[in-house]
């Protein structure tokens, strides 16, 4: 085994996902992989370069401790194997030891781990090098929470969180669980919603396991479905959904209200649109109508639905536990900051007549949640089994949030209006 073979993948990987601002899964599927690295077991493979992306901010900062400067993604890759690859690469204990006896006579100025955090006299700043974030990012959710909640909120993040929603417009639920318990699937049922499922481990990728690939179980987080919970969906109902692409969402809403619902799923994108009709189709989704259109400027009045979603663009820092790239992309906060000028405009633009809508986020930010809705009149209180909003505004406790140390689920904002 080459563990700087290993090592020089992790940093290409980190390297096109910081640079083109690409999930982790998009960088991993793009990097070359070496032959001796697709030699060995998959899972383990995507751990550690998992673990190298996660801990960006980290390994930048020991590089310009120990080196004195700010290594290239390569670099980091390596460093990343002399600190953390043996809680990852058991069985391999030889050829790392070899690895680390090279690169340890290259450091003028080696350090432990340890000491490097001890050294960190700012708490904010602590943690966001052990924990591995932007510091503008720490330095937010401190304000909004002190910083023993912060902390809570940031190692939640860095935690993957995975759940499975049994489709039953496919298929039996029990037959389902059973199926995907016997493919080495362990499962937790969900105590709030009885179409949900906890999976605690696999053993084989789950994308590639039969039920996913039928349409039966469908990769879906806890906190996102409770978007569409929000709804209260029934039979009869007509929902307009926004931005409806990839049709997660419209999809649960369709099995919820048992198929008799109509649903206009709009989206701006042409491809997000198609993909979303061969997904509708798998799932069993019916009475949908697929549309192009921008949620800033409707090509029609937002009345034609009883029920509006509107889970707008987002930074997604509450799926960091899903995709540890998005720490990359937060290391520009003027990227960031466009995102809640665009929620406004969407939020201004859609409020109907009549009816009610739901105004969601995939993010922790404030700026992103509650600032959003912040002065809106009719905001209605949530009766879903997550936190209030952020105590800081009045309203928080109308408005709902789900945190991953909490609700072992993404983090996520939701909200209400009855116009």
């Amino acid at each position: 085994m080459s563990i700087r073979e290993l090592a020089t993948f992790a940093g290409s990987v980190l390297r096109l996902a910081y640079r083109r601002k690409v999930s982790l899964d998009k960088a991993f599927q793009q990097a070359k992989m070496p032959k001796k690295v697709r030699m060995m077991p998959q899972k383990l493979v995507y751990r550690v370069v998992r673990g190298v992306v996660s801990d960006f901010y980290l390994m930048r900062h020991v590089s310009k401790e120990v080196y004195g400067r700010s290594l290239d993604p390569y670099g980091l890759g390596m460093l990343w194997l002399y600190y953390k690859g043996e809680d990852f690469l058991e069985g391999y204990e030889g050829s790392l030891r070899k690895f680390r006896r090279e690169l340890r006579k290259g450091m003028p100025r080696y350090k432990e781990l340890c000491d490097l955090l001890d050294e960190a006299s700012d708490p904010e700043e602590r943690l966001a090098v052990e924990l591995s974030y932007p510091r503008w990012f720490v330095r937010r959710l401190v304000s909004l929470v002190g910083l023993s909640e912060a902390e809570k909120i940031l190692r939640g993040l860095n935690k993957e969180v995975v759940w499975v929603r049994i489709n039953t417009l496919k298929a039996e639920l029990d037959l389902v669980k059973e199926e995907l318990e016997e493919s080495g699937v362990k499962l937790r049922k969900d105590g709030d919603l009885w179409y949900m499922f906890e999976v605690l481990d696999y053993e084989e990728p789950l994308h590639k396991l039969g039920p996913i690939k039928r349409g039966e179980a469908i990769l879906q987080d806890k906190a996102s479905a409770m978007v569409v919970e929000a709804l209260e969906p029934e039979p009869g109902d007509t929902l307009l959904d926004l931005t409806a692409a990839p049709g997660i969402k419209a999809s649960l809403f369709a099995m919820l209200a048992e198929n008799r619902a109509r649903i206009f799923a709009m989206d701006l994108s042409l491809q997000r649109l198609k993909s979303a009709r061969r997904l509708l189709a798998l799932y069993g989704a019916k009475n949908i109508e697929l549309l192009r259109g921008d949620a800033i400027n409707p090509p029609f009045l937002t009345d034609k639905g009883d029920k509006l979603l509107l889970d707008a663009p987002c930074t997604s820092s509450g799926a960091i536990g899903r995709d540890p790239a998005i720490k990359l992309h937060l290391e520009d906060e003027g990227w960031a900051s466009k995102f809640p000028k665009l929620q406004a405009r969407m939020l201004k633009t859609c409020i109907p007549p009549k009816g009610v809508l739901v105004y969601a986020t995939c993010s922790v930010l404030e700026s992103e949640g509650e600032e959003v809705v912040k002065g809106l009149k009719n905001l209605l209180r949530l009766d879903l089994p997550g936190s209030a909003g952020y105590r800081i505004y009045p309203f928080s406790d109308k408005v709902v949030r789900f945190f991953p140390h909490i609700h072992h689920t993404e983090g996520f904002f939701i909200s209400k209006f009855q116009m």
